[in-house]
């Protein structure tokens, strides 16, 4: 560009042609004057550029542009030249570069018609220049955060996806890794002091092996161990007894629901929805007096038996939280695989209604309830996060059919949050939500996850009482190719129908390798129930969804942690710099909100992609979410018209 510049000094006032063989061409005008090009023939003209004018209006993104539109300092002819391969992509840039030179003549003496700029800007925007990258010119390009160039660092396109500049991972060997996962396992398992030790380590990075491996190495030690699933669970026994440990795993009653008669499963479920989950056994026992039934007199054995066994046990995290403390304390060590925060305490939450709240106040005897709901009623007038203290209850006394709900539960919370009939489509009538109490009254618990988050963490447990450590990661064997260009909500499917199946079609995949939302009815895994299956190991699949929850939820567990946030905000479009990306997301303005929802999305995507475990497989996933994902290779201008027609 300083030859050019050199160029027009002694030829601004030429015209220069030129002519291709075919008789085509350009007219190309170094006047000083903007002309217009000749039309080739055959050429679909464009009304407008691909940047408009309102793009200028949020300068503060990037810090040389702001000098530059504040006169902060005078800018070299680079920086200049800089800004402006990227103002003629723009509608009235051209006029937007120059006035601002002029609107600081003491910055810029030498210029001051901007004759020559004028020039230049003709001659760069005829032979379509392209916006220079941040790193080619400017000196805060190291330090701030920023993507490809000024354009998509201050503009973000609806469907784009910006590459931040100077984002990378570092990954390490797979053995090198692995090593990481058991020290980090062995050092919380060594560590003195009570408190939560989470290790977040990637999916498939050995976590699972890891304490096995510990397991078998003070084979004196007792270790409980809680995972998400009955699968999974089945699966950490099986490969525990392979390698020599004793252990049993605790008896599901999900696992044998099928042969449970109708009614008494029904009765068992009631229980549990009422939070009088140590009325179950009881009720089974007294079935069990009346008739014999196969199925659920070996599950008492079985209970029975681990009741009295001395080894290890590897249950579910609903059956952990069910534990007292004297039972706990048996073992030497818990360990909870999986992010029990996610996946087990937010998803288990209890409601009431407004009209069945009162009700219960008017049929209760017991004045702590009675208070409570008062309160909380009253407060619910001005507000919709609502804290009120909580207590044991007495049942003693209560009409069994008045139990609505888990009311033990209800007790104990402290923090509420009011879905209101007019802001909640399908609400019938306003109605408290809140996240049912979980107890860890263990001295130690260490949490291994894939998708662990240390703040999140932080404000749940409580800063002071939790250690995080995250270990290295390794890059994936196979491919994870990821198309963001539509968001695949369920609404976008739902107004997209077959999209789903076009897509299985495009890319040759049956049913069995499909995960997507369950309401779509495709394929035995669907978001939510992704953990710690194997059946799509080392096959290419295709994740079809971004989860979102209702926005409730995510104002719940906000509120359950004691978040402060404006109680009317609602998600809107927001431009977000997230997994090395900046883009475009319907999420809230509110940080902490934010945050929470992120997380969630990511886990659930996460949980999903790992299925194919792509770290030990030369496999491919192919993801349609408009949510990045670490070590995706985004895939640019995806015809989902071709797929459809197929």
């Amino acid at each position: 560009y300083v030859c050019m510049d050199k160029f027009l000094d002694s030829w601004h006032s030429y015209q220069f042609r030129y002519c291709s063989v075919n008789n085509s061409g350009y007219v190309i005008n170094f006047s000083g004057t903007r002309n217009s090009s000749v039309k080739i023939p055959g050429e679909k003209s464009k009304n407008h550029k691909e940047y408009r004018a309102g793009v200028l209006q949020d300068t503060n993104k990037c810090r040389l542009f702001h000098d530059f539109t504040n006169g902060s300092r005078k800018l070299s002819h680079d920086e200049l030249f800089g800004i402006a391969t990227n103002l003629i992509q723009v509608e009235a840039g051209i006029k937007y570069f120059m006035e601002k030179r002029m609107e600081y003549p003491e910055l810029y003496p030498d210029d001051v018609r901007n004759e020559k700029w004028k020039a230049h800007l003709s001659y760069m925007e005829q032979n379509e220049y392209k916006p220079q990258y941040c790193e080619k010119y400017c000196p805060y390009h190291e330090a701030c955060v920023h993507c490809k160039n000024i354009l998509s660092t201050i503009h973000t396109k609806r469907r784009g996806m910006e590459k931040i500049a100077g984002y990378h991972e570092t990954f390490y060997p797979m053995e090198e890794m692995q090593e990481d996962v058991y020290d980090a396992i062995s050092r919380a398992y060594f560590a003195i002091g009570k408190k939560y030790y989470i290790i977040k380590a990637m999916t498939g990075a050995g976590k699972s092996h890891s304490y096995i491996k510990l397991m078998r190495e003070y084979p004196d030690e007792r270790f409980l161990i809680a995972v998400p699933t009955n699968l999974l669970k089945d699966e950490i026994v099986k490969n525990a007894k392979g390698m020599g440990i004793k252990a049993m795993k605790t008896p599901s009653l999900e696992a044998i629901e099928d042969e449970i008669p109708k009614g008494i499963w029904e009765h068992i479920q009631k229980l549990r929805k009422r939070g009088r989950h140590r009325s179950v056994h009881p009720y089974i026992q007294k079935e069990l007096k009346k008739k014999d039934i196969p199925c659920l007199r070996k599950y008492m054995k079985r209970r029975e038996k681990i009741k009295g066994w001395k080894g290890c046990i590897i249950t579910t995290h609903r059956y952990l939280l069910s534990m007292d403390e004297g039972r706990l304390d048996e073992f030497d060590s818990i360990i909870i695989d999986e992010d029990i925060l996610f996946k087990s305490i937010i998803s288990n939450q209890g409601e009431i209604s407004v009209s069945d709240l009162k009700r219960l106040r008017k049929e209760t005897t017991d004045s702590l309830l009675s208070n409570k709901i008062k309160k909380l009623l009253k407060e619910s007038e001005t507000q919709s996060c609502i804290e009120v203290e909580g207590f044991e209850w007495d049942d003693e006394g209560m009409d069994r059919k008045s139990m609505l709900f888990d009311i033990a539960s209800f007790c104990r919370t402290e923090r509420f949050y009011l879905r209101r009939r007019e802001n909640d489509k399908g609400l019938e009538e306003d109605t408290f939500a809140f996240l049912k109490p979980a107890d860890f009254p263990g001295d130690k618990y260490i949490i291994v996850s894939a998708t662990a988050d240390e703040e999140i963490c932080g404000w749940y447990f409580g800063e002071e009482n939790i250690d995080f450590y995250e270990c290295k990661k390794t890059e994936y064997m196979g491919e994870l190719k990821q198309y963001c260009e539509k968001s695949m909500s369920r609404t976008c499917l739902a107004n997209n129908p077959g999209m789903v199946e076009s897509l299985m079609h495009r890319f040759g995949m049956s049913r069995e390798s499909v995960i997507t939302f369950m309401n779509q009815g495709i394929g035995e895994l669907h978001f939510g129930n992704t953990e710690g299956s194997n059946m799509l190991e080392g096959k290419d699949i295709l994740v079809v969804g971004t989860p979102y929850h209702a926005e409730f939820i995510y104002k719940l567990a906000a509120a359950s942690m004691g978040i402060e946030f404006d109680e009317g905000e609602k998600m809107s479009l927001q431009t977000i710099d997230y997994n090395g990306y900046r883009f475009q997301f319907t999420t809230f303005q509110n940080e902490e909100l934010r945050k929470i929802h992120l997380w969630m999305i990511e886990s659930e995507l996460e949980q999903a992609v790992g299925r194919a475990r792509l770290l030990r497989n030369a496999c491919t996933v192919h993801l349609f979410s408009n949510f990045p994902l670490h070590q995706a290779e985004m895939i640019q201008n995806f015809s989902f018209e071709e797929s459809q027609e197929m």
